[in-house]
C-alpha cells in the first residue's frame, strides 16, 4: 500500500513539475521560451545519476558475499530501468533545448558523448 502511494505521489510530483516547467514560468531574457526546457532536463539527470548510484550500490552489495541476495539483484536491475529512462529523457530534452539555443540537436561535448555511453550501457544492462 505505500509503494502505491509513493508511485502516486512521484507521479504528481512530475506531471507538476512538467506543468509548472513547461507552461507556468516566464521566458527568459536571452533564451527566450528554450529556457523552461532546462526545468525538466535537470531534474531528469540527477534522477538518471542517482538511479546509476543506486545501481551500483546495489550490485555492490550483491557481489559482496556477506549480503549476497536475489532482492539486491533485483534492485539493481529496477534502479537501471529507471535510470535508463530518465538518461533517455536528458538525452531528449538537452537536445530540444540544444537546437534553438547552439543551433545543432548534438554537441560532441564530453559531457553530453559520455551520458549518451552510460546510456546505451545500462539499456544492454
Amino acid at each position: 500500500m505505500k509503494s502505491k502511494a509513493l508511485g502516486l505521489c512521484t507521479l504528481i510530483s512530475l506531471l507538476a513539475l512538467a506543468v509548472m516547467g513547461l507552461w507556468v514560468t516566464p521566458p527568459d531574457a536571452i533564451q527566450s521560451d528554450a529556457v523552461r526546457l532546462l526545468y525538466l532536463h535537470a531534474p531528469a539527470a540527477w534522477g538518471a545519476y542517482l538511479a546509476f548510484a543506486a545501481t551500483s550500490l546495489a550490485s555492490a552489495l550483491y557481489l559482496w558475499p556477506r549480503t549476497r541476495s536475489m532482492r539486491w539483484d533485483a534492485i539493481a536491475g529496477a534502479s537501471a530501468e529507471v535510470g535508463v529512462i530518465f538518461t533517455g529523457l536528458t538525452l531528449l530534452v538537452g537536445s530540444l533545448w540544444g537546437k534553438p539555443i547552439w543551433g545543432d540537436w548534438w554537441s560532441w561535448d564530453a559531457r553530453v558523448t559520455t551520458t549518451a555511453v552510460l546510456f546505451f550501457l545500462y539499456l544492454g544492462y
